[in-house]
């Protein structure tokens, strides 16, 4: 079984979409409790801590064999500034007048943690994926009519496009090449994998 560490419709969309079966799960963990000046690492940070938190607090045990947990978490950067979850409908509204009529990143990480596979575990992969998105310059009036049509729609994708984008690029799989940020990464996931070991013995 594949949970779904993600209240996103988005995610379980984009999942039922590939053929996936998913169970979801809401984490309760506060996202803005971690907030790092770099982009990838605290997507990967959040995407990591929500599959943690699953695995280790939400879900009874024992594991089947083959069981995973599967967390993603999405921010956007633009000119050195990074936007996280709108807190609500007014910072959406801000986020949007702050970057339409650019291009700006979108950095999504994922995290999938299996806690036991063949009698060993537990295992955990993450990766981030990057997509430069460009956006047409919109009214105030246009993004207002834009969420109105989210929210009846419930925040899943129509079309493959989201409205006022012109050009989306994506490079699946990327990875920062900075020596400091790769050792950084390596530092967590070993700390993260070490917790998850002890706590599922």
């Amino acid at each position: 079984m594949i949970y779904l560490a993600s209240a996103s419709p988005q995610r379980a969309f984009l999942l039922a979409k590939a053929g996936i079966a998913a169970e979801v799960v809401k984490t309760v963990h506060d996202e803005d409790s971690i907030w790092l000046p770099h982009p990838q690492a605290m997507a990967l940070e959040r995407a990591r801590h929500k599959a943690l938190t699953v695995t280790l607090d939400l879900l009874p045990r024992p594991w089947a064999d083959g069981d995973a947990v599967l967390a993603a978490d999405t921010v956007t950067s633009l000119k050195g500034k990074v936007y996280g979850k709108p807190a609500d409908r007014a910072d959406a509204i801000r986020i949007l007048e702050a970057i339409q009529g650019t291009t700006h990143t979108v950095t999504t990480a994922h995290c999938l943690l299996v806690p036991a596979m063949q009698g060993r575990g537990p295992v955990m992969a993450c990766g981030v994926s990057l997509a430069q998105v460009t956006m047409r310059p919109v009214s105030r009036a246009e993004i207002e009519r834009a969420r109105r049509r989210e929210k009846r729609h419930r925040g899943t994708m129509r079309n493959g496009r989201g409205d006022g984008i012109e050009k989306l690029e994506s490079d699946c799989g990327a990875r920062r090449r900075d020596k400091n940020h790769a050792a950084r990464y390596h530092r967590v996931s070993s700390r993260v994998a070490s917790r998850a070991r002890y706590a599922l013995r």
